[in-house]
């Protein structure tokens, strides 16, 4: 069927228009949808813009009063309307019951409720459904998160790091405050809001004592998780005092221990080590969707971020490197406890994008391996 638009343009405008979910809408995937009548011109875009409210399509078609516009008209969505009825109706019914010529979906979903089903619901009913055939980097980009939590059974894992250009997190004495820019921070936040939980290991709570909350005027409600890696349980007697503690009900406070530990009001998650003593991540990261945690921004310290490095138990690294130079003989480097013997064995990234955030330099990419290293250890 060739179609009388610019379906790449109308995608791009319905990725654009997902985003704007960013932060509200977990465990929901991020999802966009553009309207166009019979002749290619705009109708309506729409976005998912909360859990439990309309889904994209939902929200594009309530902008249309004139439903007379849909005679012939085309639906471009990020991602395969949803075949079940879950928090809101199933959008595939919805669809069929509509005169539209066709629709266009960037990606199938890849959960099982509806996985090819809603597709074949839409098709059923005479409307043209189509998959996208163009690039489908930037639909991956939009909905990692869910691509992840469906097709793999684990949280998506981000690590971020703020860095001197050689690479250095913090001084030996473990100071390092500020390294890089206001604006940095301030993105900085906005990746917090975009994730369940943050992650710090025992060392850095100890040492920063920070309050990991979301301090962002786009978030001004946001509640996050918040996870210490503590194996043998050492900040039972000193959580309750934290900055963490004030700043947090203590139902969003998540202690990973060994061994089972009571904590007064908080959660205790038990995963287990290996011979190095260092959690075994690929095992926690599947825990961490029982407890309602579908992603995780890893901040440190340089520990942490090294384990999750040596394990390849992540999917993206947010770096943001300060125009300054520390040097290594008094400081540490976030992957300082990572290390390989032979090019071969280089961490190698995908979907590379930078920009320049105040004075510093922000680097985003994906693992290329993710998952791999994963399943060839289980």
């Amino acid at each position: 069927m060739n179609l009388p638009f610019d379906i790449d343009r109308a995608m791009e405008l319905a990725i654009n228009e997902a985003r704007r979910g960013a932060g509200f809408v977990s465990p929901n995937p991020l999802v966009g949808c553009v309207i166009l009548d019979s002749k290619g011109e705009e109708l309506s875009r729409g976005f998912h813009p909360k859990l439990g409210k309309d889904h994209a399509e939902v929200d594009a078609l309530k902008k249309i009063k004139d439903k007379k516009l849909l005679e012939g008209a085309h639906m471009v969505v990020t991602l395969e309307p949803c075949a079940h009825d879950g928090r809101t109706p199933s959008c595939a019914n919805a669809i069929k019951e509509l005169p539209l010529a066709s629709v266009t979906y960037g990606l199938l979903d890849p959960n099982p409720l509806t996985a090819g089903k809603g597709a074949q619901i839409i098709s059923a009913s005479g409307i043209h459904c189509q998959e996208y055939l163009g690039d489908k980097i930037p639909l991956e980009e939009l909905a990692e998160q869910f691509l992840i939590n469906q097709r793999m059974d684990r949280a998506f894992i981000s690590l971020k790091v703020a860095s001197s250009i050689d690479g250095q997190m913090a001084l030996s004495d473990g100071s390092s405050k500020w390294i890089t820019s206001e604006q940095s921070r301030a993105l900085a936040h906005h990746l917090r809001a975009t994730h369940d939980g943050i992650l710090v290991g025992r060392k850095t709570f100890e040492v920063d004592n920070p309050s990991l909350n979301v301090r962002h005027d786009e978030f001004p409600d946001k509640r996050n998780k918040v996870i210490v890696l503590d194996p043998k349980g050492k900040t039972k007697n000193l959580i309750e005092g934290s900055n963490i503690h004030k700043n947090h009900p203590p139902e969003d406070i998540f202690i990973v221990t060994e061994e089972s530990v009571e904590f007064k009001g908080m959660n205790n998650i038990t995963c287990s080590l290996d011979e190095s003593g260092t959690f075994k991540l690929s095992e926690l990261t599947n825990r961490f969707l029982e407890f309602g945690i579908h992603s995780v921004l890893v901040e440190g310290g340089a520990l942490v971020h090294s384990s999750f490095l040596l394990q390849g138990c992540w999917d993206r690294l947010h770096l943001f490197m300060a125009p300054k130079i520390f040097g290594s003989t008094n400081g540490i480097s976030w992957s300082q406890e990572f290390g390989i013997s032979n090019m071969t064995e280089a961490c190698e990234l995908s979907w590379p994008r930078s920009t320049m955030v105040g004075s510093d330099l922000y680097y985003s990419a994906r693992n290329l391996m993710a998952g791999k290293n994963q399943e060839s250890s289980d």
